[in-house]
């Protein structure tokens, strides 16, 4: 009921603001539950669940997340689809297979608040320390691991939307991220910042247990 309840109202906002009619009625019910499957999730606040949401749509059905969610924010916020980063993204999303949902992982988001709140208290950007955090908190527990950071947006969407687009970033790290199936597991954090207001982490792993069949494993992170 509860997941039911946050697709409607995640919808129904969207919808208020619609200028023009986007296909959102085209995602299937089973594709809202499987991308809102944060139900049990205790550790993360409804912004944080929120971006898990979006992270997860566009996974699970990227073409028609092209469609709607990408459609909508680039028409409001009036983003010229001839710059190279938004036209790549659209292009890639609308090339892209269906991959695996993400699952919230404890730990994953225990990593990504502790470095949250440290670059927030000191005012700084990157991943200091990621080698050491991933050992603290992760300890050997998963294959792949991935770090993404955001820094002065405050909205779930637009947080979301940076990363995924991820102007000024040529190795598109942040969308690579987002998109590959190296991960299954992720943690997502976000806390005040001393200089930009607002930062977001969100880590990412592999976890051997959450997928039968696993290609070649990856150590990416990036800022």
């Amino acid at each position: 009921m509860k997941v039911s309840i946050f697709i409607f109202s995640l919808l129904f906002s969207i919808g208020c603001f619609s200028q023009k009619v986007y296909p959102y009625d085209k995602w299937k019910i089973q594709e809202l539950s499987l991308a809102a499957n944060f139900n049990s999730i205790t550790f993360m606040d409804s912004s944080e669940k929120e971006i898990l949401y979006y992270s997860n749509l566009v996974r699970i059905n990227p073409k028609l997340f092209c469609k709607t969610y990408l459609q909508e924010y680039i028409d409001l916020n009036h983003l010229d689809i001839s710059n190279s980063y938004i036209s790549s993204l659209i292009s890639t999303l609308n090339n892209s297979k269906s991959k695996n949902e993400l699952i919230a992982d404890t730990n994953l988001f225990e990593m990504a608040k502790s470095h949250a709140i440290s670059m927030g208290e000191k005012g700084l950007v990157g991943h200091n320390g990621f080698e050491n955090r991933s050992k603290k908190y992760l300890k050997g527990k998963f294959g792949a691991i991935g770090e993404n950071c955001s820094y002065g947006d405050k909205y779930a969407m637009d947080i979301f939307m940076s990363l995924l687009i991820d102007e000024g970033v040529p190795s598109l790290g942040h969308r690579y991220n987002l998109l590959t199936s190296d991960f299954t597991s992720i943690g997502i954090s976000i806390q005040t910042h001393k200089k930009y207001g607002i930062n977001c982490v969100m880590d990412f792993a592999f976890d051997s247990s959450k997928i039968k069949i696993k290609s070649s494993l990856r150590f990416n992170f990036w800022k």
